[in-house]
């Protein structure tokens, strides 16, 4: 696949970098007309907006657009997104525009032609069309509180490998704090039910506020966040270990290099945890 969004995020390729974070980059578009012109694009590789579910996005794209407006005081600020090559899409990685204008700039003319408008009738079947096809949104049953331990050995990171449709994702081992239970013996008694391992857990790195879709139902965690170490050695020696989850259920638990998730060639949950990782 040649994606130069991609080459970017993993610097294979140049580019003016105006903000980034575990799972989006901000950077100067090479077209700069008007002057000021930024991008803004998920580092995970994602075609449209279809399949975009970066909810850390947003709020990197509001501080570009504040940022722009602050650096060029523009008389207002466009944010111009397109899917597909119908709508103007051309590099086929999900991306934002950010672009300051000024009045008589003579850029982006919305209509062809002066709009007609239609009957409320009209207006009212559109909306109903739309709302049929919109899928249901599951509310969020409860918040979770979880304990999660980041275990690196020679630049790598100890993790599951989980799967959501046709995403995969990875998330360092843990899972949710028992009642009476502290976060720091959550993560000692799940790695022990999940890897058979005895791990000393050492500095709390942060705490983060997750909410997220996984097969399609709303979530909501509040995650602790620790630097742990295994005490048995063997377990680095192995790239990939047998590991259960609680219920019985096999999962896979391996190894990978702490570069695919820096470069954005493997997508690291929680979001923001990568920015806590020494």
């Amino acid at each position: 696949m040649n994606c130069i969004f991609c080459d970017i995020v993993a610097r294979r390729a140049r580019a003016s970098i105006v903000h980034e974070d575990g799972a989006v980059l901000g950077f100067m578009d090479l077209c700069q007309s008007p002057r000021g012109h930024a991008l803004v694009i998920p580092k995970r590789h994602i075609r449209d907006l279809f399949t975009l579910e970066e909810p850390g996005l947003l709020r990197a794209l509001r501080r570009v657009s504040c940022a722009v407006r602050d650096a060029f005081k523009p008389d207002g600020v466009n944010v111009w997104q397109s899917n597909g090559a119908a709508a103007g899409q051309d590099v086929f990685h999900a991306h934002f525009h950010v672009l300051p204008r000024w009045r008589g700039d003579g850029m982006m003319q919305v209509y062809a032609a002066a709009p007609v408008a239609p009957s409320r009738r009209d207006l009212d079947a559109q909306a109903a069309k739309i709302r049929r096809a919109m899928p249901a949104e599951r509310p969020v049953e409860q918040i979770r509180p979880v304990a999660i331990a980041v275990i690196q050995d020679r630049g790598r990171l100890l993790v599951f490998k989980g799967k959501d449709g046709r995403r995969t994702y990875y998330r360092p081992l843990g899972g949710g704090i028992e009642p009476g239970e502290r976060a720091a013996e959550t993560v000692q008694r799940e790695l022990k039910e999940e890897i058979g391992a005895t791990v000393r857990v050492g500095t709390r790195l942060g705490v983060l506020e997750n909410l997220f879709r996984l097969k399609g139902r709303a979530r909501h965690e509040i995650v602790t966040v620790f630097e742990a170490e295994l005490r048995d050695r063997w377990f680095a020696t192995q790239r990939v270990l047998p590991a259960r989850e609680a219920d019985g259920e096999p999962m896979e638990v391996r190894w990978v290099p702490m570069e695919n998730f820096r470069s954005g060639r493997a997508w690291l949950v929680p979001e923001g945890l990568l920015p806590l990782i020494p």
